[in-house]
């Protein structure tokens, strides 16, 4: 799979790293790069194939269907969507910036905990166990920080689309039920275009779930 084929060829070039270039990536980074960020990219790869190959298809044919509905309403998806992309643009600004610091935050952690397992009985010999503790402490801290920040904004994406969701589907049906009211559209008209429009904001939903993704990948 993905993952094996990019371990085995990480692995092939760490062994040909230089001291130099050891020194400079850290063995802790290293050791991060080799496990969670292959991971994040395997995971984001399985959600590649299963949403962003099939969200594209469905919003297709939720557009294609609401223009032969005729219902001249497609401007309320207009605006939900750029509604949508400005609301995930405006998480994303938010947590970006810590997506880039966990990184730098897991490196940290493994690099202290590596140290304390490999010193271990020195540690023990000088009764230096409270200061590493410390150590491992702070680091540990300042993951958990960041981590909860990111996890935190990202809680607020879901229930966010939910609310442009149903917004849109009262938008639908209250300008829905004008046109029933003149005699221009009919009922099943607008429950159509209920559905349709629901296709495409989903296509939407897909891709932004990508967007959560991405950045740790």
């Amino acid at each position: 799979g993905i993952g094996m084929t990019l371990r085995e060829n990480v692995f092939k070039k760490v062994v040909g790293f230089s001291n130099a270039e050891m020194d400079r990536f850290s063995t802790a980074s290293l050791i991060t790069r080799s496990t969670n960020d292959i991971q994040q990219i395997q995971m984001v790869s399985v959600m590649l194939l299963r949403m962003v190959a099939y969200a594209p298809i469905l919003g297709i044919g939720g557009v294609l269907k609401v223009v032969q509905t005729g219902a001249g309403m497609g401007w309320i998806i207009v605006l939900a969507i750029i509604v949508i992309i400005g609301y995930v643009l405006l998480l994303m600004s938010s947590a970006m910036p810590k997506f880039k610091l966990m990184q730098k935050l897991v490196d940290r952690i493994n690099l202290v905990s590596r140290e304390i397992l490999t010193g271990l009985s020195v540690i023990r010999a000088f009764g230096r166990e409270d200061t590493e503790e410390e150590r491992f402490d702070a680091a540990n801290k300042d993951l958990t920080k960041t981590t909860l920040f990111t996890n935190r904004v990202m809680t607020f994406m879901m229930p966010g689309m939910m609310m442009i969701m149903n917004v849109l589907t009262v938008g639908i049906v209250w300008f829905g039920a004008k046109k029933i009211d003149a005699g221009s559209m009919q009922v099943g008209a607008m429950t159509a275009f209920i559905t349709y429009a629901m296709m495409i904001v989903m296509s939407f939903l897909m891709l932004t779930m990508m967007s959560i993704m991405l950045p740790r990948a």
